[in-house]
C-alpha cells in the first residue's frame, strides 16, 4: 500500500479527509496527520510516507515551503497540494 500523510491546521478538515474516503480500498494508507508543518515534517521522518497531502491554506508553513524539506528528509515522498 502507498502511505498517505495528511496535514490541515483545521482538525475538522483532517477528520473530514480521513473519513470522506475509503484509502484502503484505493490502495493507500493513512500513515499519520499533522496540524503544522513542523508536525508535517517530524511525521515525514517518522512515517516515511511515499505521498504528503498538504493543504495550501496552512497558516504556519504552505505546502511549498513544505515541499523541499519533506523530499530531503524522506526522498521518496511526493508532497502535493489539495
Amino acid at each position: 500500500m502507498t502511505g498517505v500523510l495528511l496535514v490541515d491546521d483545521e482538525p475538522l478538515v483532517l477528520i473530514g479527509m480521513q473519513g470522506m474516503l475509503n484509502w484502503a480500498a484505493l490502495g493507500y494508507e493513512v500513515v499519520g496527520t499533522a496540524r503544522n508543518g513542523a508536525e508535517a515534517l517530524r511525521a515525514v521522518q517518522e512515517k516515511q510516507p511515499d505521498i504528503g497531502f498538504p493543504t495550501s491554506v496552512c497558516r504556519s508553513w504552505t505546502a511549498l515551503r513544505l515541499r523541499k524539506p519533506a523530499i530531503r528528509t524522506a526522498p521518496l515522498c511526493r508532497p502535493s497540494s489539495c
